[in-house]
């Protein structure tokens, strides 16, 4: 995770009580204010205890007495309070909850801890929400391609089928995506930049025939792969060899690597260096 800056975070104005006011009167503001915590203070205005949500769980619900929301707010707040530094924000931040396990931080100026120096308050729940957020609006950038990355397209019916082929040719550096509209892939392709593997397995044969004509045509590399003997010799003998080729299952997937790598790469230089 990067590093978040805590100052982004910091809610204003910090939400306050005296350490006199009930307990009631306490929960009532912080329901209003859709705060968890907000700080006690003394005649004084200095800062002399927290109350958080932790602290009505752990202490109000547990208490046995009639009177308990009655009582002073200061019989289950935290006394000891901890304070961020607004000068070195991050590095308070993460010492202290890292340290003393606490979730709010008080951002104070200076030293001195009274209300008019509390600047505001951050708490993780806030900085956890503005990471997502960001996160959100601004993207990391996409890791940057190997440029010996070659790609390559797949028909499949299957995911199990595409994992296959992302796993086999991966370690010839092949970047396997699915088609998910053949039609469109062959209009948008008329070119053949893209080398093709179309797996004939899982299809209907009402949807197969016509995929197949277009395959047929595509002008770039073809890899055709199938289950079923009878198919590939049929299809064999009206391939054009020098860019299509059909395999039977399961696949030599080292010398389809071949081809497309190596074979049908040289079979052009040869006949681009006839013209």
């Amino acid at each position: 995770m990067p590093r978040i800056n805590p100052s982004y975070h910091i809610a204003k104005p910090v939400i306050a009580m005296h350490e006199s006011a009930s307990v009631s009167d306490a929960l009532e503001l912080m329901n209003e204010k859709k705060i968890s915590c907000l700080l006690l203070h003394n005649d004084k205005e200095k800062i002399v205890g927290i109350l958080t949500e932790r602290d009505v769980i752990r202490k109000l619900i547990p208490l046995d007495v009639e009177d308990k929301f009655e009582r002073q707010v200061g019989l289950i707040a935290t006394r000891e309070v901890y304070f961020a530094d607004i000068d070195r924000l991050h590095e308070s931040v993460v010492r202290l909850h890292f340290e003393k396990k606490i979730r709010h931080f008080p951002v104070l100026r200076g030293n001195v801890a009274t209300l008019e120096n509390v600047v505001g308050m951050v708490t993780v729940t806030d900085i956890i929400r503005h990471y997502l957020n960001s996160e959100f609006k601004n993207p990391p950038l996409a890791k940057r391609k190997d440029p010996n990355t070659r790609s390559l397209s797949v028909i499949c019916k299957k995911p199990d089928q595409l994992a296959f082929y992302e796993a086999q040719f991966a370690k010839a550096k092949f970047e396997v995506t699915r088609v998910s509209d053949p039609a469109k892939f062959f209009r948008e392709n008329t070119g053949g930049d893209i080398p093709l593997i179309f797996d004939f397995d899982g299809y209907a044969q009402k949807d197969l025939s016509n995929l197949i004509v277009q395959a047929k045509k595509y002008s770039g590399h073809l890899i055709m792969t199938v289950s079923d003997p009878g198919i590939v010799n049929l299809f064999r003998r009206y391939l054009d060899k020098q860019r299509q080729t059909i395999a039977l299952k399961p696949l030599d997937t080292d010398y389809l690597i071949w081809l497309l790598t190596t074979k049908w790469r040289q079979l052009e230089s040869s006949t681009a260096n006839k013209v």
